[in-house]
């Protein structure tokens, strides 16, 4: 009986036939992708998600290897990366050149930037705000965002601190959860009643019309413009 490679050679129909079996043969899917999407899913969850806290975290659990996999992999699991986790706006850029780690360089390709839903900003309460910082540049900025983490912080401690740079967030609109972190997230700077009110207003839906904050008296309003 002739082997396979005389039986090849005997015709150019059955050289292209095994050609392109070989090539199909060669092209079988990672066993990886044989798992059902969910539990692919699941695997790039925790493969790309971060702690809550990841500034604070001195073993990180990220593995964007898995990006580089094939082309399946990265399409499906890239989402993920960008949408699961929490990064930093820039102090002056706000959400244009992002950071997922101060370690690691800005996020700025325009593919990807409009995957990020959550964001952290460091705001000072007892200094004037960036330039860049405005009513209409935050709330477009941050209007519609899953998550919104400020870091309220004092730089000098015989300064004292008041809400002004706070205000500029009150146009901000659609947030899905508001939280405030830092000395003044846990009412260090006695702004909780305005803290409260301003969480409820970001979450209110876009375009919602939003009254003044009223004091309840004369001494939180001192308190809040910082004179005491």
């Amino acid at each position: 009986m002739p082997s396979k490679a005389n039986t090849d050679n005997h015709t150019d129909n059955n050289t292209d036939t095994d050609t392109d079996t070989a090539i199909e043969t060669n092209q079988k899917p990672s066993p990886f992708l044989t798992i059902p999407l969910e539990l692919r899913l699941e695997i790039y969850t925790h493969l790309l998600t971060l702690p809550p806290s990841p500034v604070a975290t001195t073993k990180q659990t990220l593995h964007p290897a898995i990006l580089s996999a094939n082309h399946q992999t990265h399409a499906e699991a890239l989402p993920i990366l960008y949408t699961n986790n929490t990064f930093l706006a820039h102090p002056h850029n706000l959400t244009s050149t992002p950071q997922l780690l101060p370690t690691l360089p800005p996020i700025t390709s325009p593919t990807n930037l409009p995957l990020v839903r959550r964001w952290r900003l460091r705001v000072r309460l007892d200094a004037l705000p960036p330039p860049t910082w405005t009513a209409a540049t935050l709330s477009a900025a941050f209007t519609g965002a899953d998550e919104l983490i400020l870091e309220l912080w004092q730089g000098a401690f015989f300064v004292a601190a008041g809400t002004v740079v706070l205000r500029l967030f009150e146009g901000v609109r659609g947030v899905r959860r508001v939280r405030f972190t830092g000395i003044g997230g846990g009412d260090g700077f006695g702004f909780g009643r305005y803290l409260a009110w301003l969480a409820r207003a970001m979450r209110k839906p876009k375009g919602s019309v939003v009254g003044e904050y009223v004091c309840g008296d004369e001494l939180e309003r001192k308190r809040l413009c910082g004179w005491i």
